[in-house]
């Protein structure tokens, strides 16, 4: 009972710190396109006031991720479910192959469906649009360029991947040289 009501705490816990979060990208991200665009430079003041109710909207959005991956969970598990059931332990390479096959579509759909969200966020900010209609802004913004928008996602991604590898290799080998009393272990 206490780590299921501890595990629930830390949830929303996350989940209410994630929202406070994308608030301050909402904010930060309408600074950048005010710099871009060469509007006004704005104030902490009046980037509060253009977000105002964001927070709802992106609830709203949570809402409906969490919707759409919970019913993908669900689709998913009846699939392995039945797979596993349906099959003995005789047949564990069919299965294996099985398995694999309703994880390549699911995988592709989460790709795809990344792609076509990556600006719900920007349009829910900027325009101040409700999160369903965020979301078909930002499928009509990538129609006819997905390719592109999963180019540039795929590189950012990658370059802030080696970025913050480096840092973190370093404190992983000055954890394990300190935790195994090599003379490097106080440095790292």
């Amino acid at each position: 009972g206490p780590i299921i009501g501890v595990s629930a705490l830390a949830i929303i816990g996350l989940i209410a710190i994630s929202i406070f979060c994308y608030v301050f990208y909402g904010r930060m991200m309408l600074a950048s396109l005010d710099y871009a665009t060469g509007r006004e430079v704005p104030t902490w003041a009046t980037l509060a006031q253009r977000t105002q109710g964001l927070m709802g909207r992106l609830v709203a959005f949570a809402e409906i991720c969490a919707g759409v991956g919970i019913a993908a969970y669900l689709v998913f598990a009846i699939v392995i479910g039945a797979t596993v059931f349906g099959l003995s332990r005789n047949n564990s390479g069919a299965a294996a192959f099985i398995i694999f096959l309703a994880v390549a579509p699911f995988a592709v759909a989460a790709i795809w469906i990344s792609v076509k969200i990556t600006y719900t966020l920007v349009v829910m900010t900027e325009e101040r649009l409700s999160a369903m209609d965020a979301l078909k802004r930002s499928f009509a913004l990538t129609k006819g360029a997905f390719w592109r928008t999963f180019g540039y996602s795929l590189v950012i991604g990658l370059v802030l991947g080696v970025i913050t590898s480096i840092p973190q290799g370093m404190m992983n080998t000055g954890l394990q040289n300190a935790s195994s009393g090599s003379g490097f272990g106080a440095m790292g």
